[in-house]
């Protein structure tokens, strides 16, 4: 039986929802290197991965990232204030998870904080494992910028009940799965998921749990 008490929890990456970290990255691989990022090129956001760069830039760029140089400077985006707002007050539980390491946590928190963004727990894990704490959390939306990172949920947990999120940027503009909804930002996600969360218990209420038979006769015009 469902604990009403419960918040219902919606799971956030950081770095490219969240964070503007795609710009913090060009500016100083571009200042620092003389390197020009093609995003166009790119095929999911992993420095080690960016076509052309030279292996030591990429290394020197990950180590001054993962220390914790890069971080501290990151803007958010001008709506994630605005979204973050939207799923506090509609009473969700706001968890983002983060595949910095965890020796950046107080820097994150600190970050998060620094820009007064409602959160209400923040966890660091490797990417691949992601799917595994969405599972344990039941997290009933995700939103990421990385395609792979979205594939491994739905391998893992299926669809989950208010969506999987897909921020739209360059690295992953062809991507297209039927599982996966295109979000412009987060913002848009949020917006989403909230309709989803209206909508959807809207129909149980209505059938008293067929979700089918409701949506046929809702199209049928009775």
């Amino acid at each position: 039986m469902r604990n009403w008490y419960m918040r219902d929890i919606i799971a956030l990456d950081i770095d490219s929802v969240l964070a503007n970290t795609e710009s913090k990255i060009h500016e100083y691989l571009e200042n620092e290197f003389n390197f020009i990022v093609d995003w166009s090129k790119v095929k999911r956001f992993k420095l080690e991965e960016f076509p052309d760069i030279p292996k030591e830039v990429a290394e020197k760029a990950l180590d001054d990232f993962y220390e914790g140089g890069l971080v501290a400077d990151i803007l958010p985006y001008n709506y994630t204030e605005h979204a973050l707002n939207k799923l506090h007050n509609e009473g969700f539980k706001i968890v983002l998870i983060t595949s910095r390491p965890i020796n950046l946590k107080s820097l994150t928190v600190d970050w998060l904080d620094r820009w007064s963004l409602k959160y209400d727990d923040v966890c660091h894990i490797e990417s691949t494992y992601k799917h595994a704490l969405i599972k344990t959390l039941d997290a009933k939306s995700f939103v990421e910028d990385r395609a792979d990172i979205l594939d491994s949920v739905v391998q893992n947990c299926g669809v989950l009940d208010y969506g999987l999120f897909l921020i739209d940027h360059l690295w992953n503009k062809n991507y297209d799965e039927e599982n996966i909804i295109k979000a412009d930002n987060i913002a848009d996600a949020v917006d989403r998921i909230v309709e989803y969360r209206k909508w959807k218990n809207f129909f149980v209420s209505k059938c008293q749990g067929d979700v089918r038979k409701f949506i046929k006769e809702y199209l049928d015009g009775r």
